[in-house]
């Protein structure tokens, strides 16, 4: 039952998203009013299954566990980037430059972030991720909002998050100040992982994807958002001649190069264009 209601809301989705989003790149406040409407009344029947079965507790798997606070003899933020600078020298300078102008921007536009309900690609990314969000959640970039849109409504006693900066209020969820090269959790742990729109900001892909992988249990679910530049060229932190592409990033994600490499740690499910740049990707492990 459950996974017939999973697929009308996503046929529901994708037919939206066709309708509407392809028709304007960049939607006028009412045209996002609208869209937020309508993505509201379209998941009302999936809010009461949703409802019903975290609050009732029915043995879905991952429903019986809330998440856990993480070990306090783990590496600290200073320990985790005397690691990633010894290891990658060159581009850390430059990761270390674009993390700070990236905490600069985010600070001062808190509502202009990628978890932020002012934007539309973040709203539809919380009625996709819906479709998805099983278990325990552990959220690899979880922003500066207290509550990313895409969570919202999920509970908060089964998400972690993880993020160098801190939020702007404190996260009413488990949340750990770091990197995502360096998961506080133990092996096989989380249902579900999280990413939008940061994978594009980690010093060391390899590290984090395999990071993520280990956290994530067997037949576990990852829900990527991912922006890509086309001709963007593959990312070598170890490049000695590497340098940023712009104020906050080391690198751009091309699809094909991105693709290849996630292919290598997990399995594709699924993939959703939304527009020109924005892909929504499901995986497992």
């Amino acid at each position: 039952m459950i996974r017939k209601i999973n697929l009308f809301f996503k046929e529901k989705l994708e037919k939206f998203i066709a309708e509407h989003i392809h028709q304007s790149m960049v939607p006028t406040n009412k045209k996002l009013n609208e869209i937020d409407n309508t993505l509201n009344k379209m998941s009302i029947t999936q809010d009461i299954l949703f409802d019903i079965i975290v609050n009732q507790n029915t043995g879905i798997q991952g429903f019986r566990e809330p998440v856990t606070v993480p070990p306090s003899d783990f590496y600290t933020l200073q320990q985790q980037k005397d690691i990633l600078e010894s290891n990658f020298s060159v581009a850390y300078k430059y990761w270390e430059q674009a993390s700070q102008a990236a905490e600069i921007e985010y600070s001062g536009a808190p509502d202009g972030s990628c978890s932020s309900q002012n934007n539309h690609v973040a709203v539809l990314f919380k009625y996709f991720c819906r479709q998805f969000l099983k278990g325990k959640v552990l959220d690899i970039g979880c922003g500066s909002l207290d509550i990313p849109v895409y969570l919202q409504d999920y509970p908060l006693n089964f998400i972690a998050g993880i993020d160098p900066f801190l939020p702007l209020k404190p996260h009413p969820f488990i949340f750990h100040q770091g990197f995502s090269e360096f998961i506080p959790w133990g092996d096989d742990y989380f249902d579900s992982i999280v990413i939008a729109t940061s994978l594009d900001h980690v010093l060391s892909l390899d590290m984090a994807l395999t990071e993520i992988k280990r956290v994530l249990k067997p037949g576990g679910t990852l829900i990527i958002w991912v922006a890509f530049v086309q001709g963007a060229l593959p990312y070598n932190p170890l490049d000695p001649a590497l340098k940023p592409v712009d104020l906050f990033h080391l690198f751009h994600f091309d699809k094909e190069w991105y693709e290849s490499l996630l292919a290598q740690y997990f399995i594709q499910k699924h993939m959703l264009k939304i527009d020109a740049e924005s892909f929504f990707y499901v995986y497992s492990k």
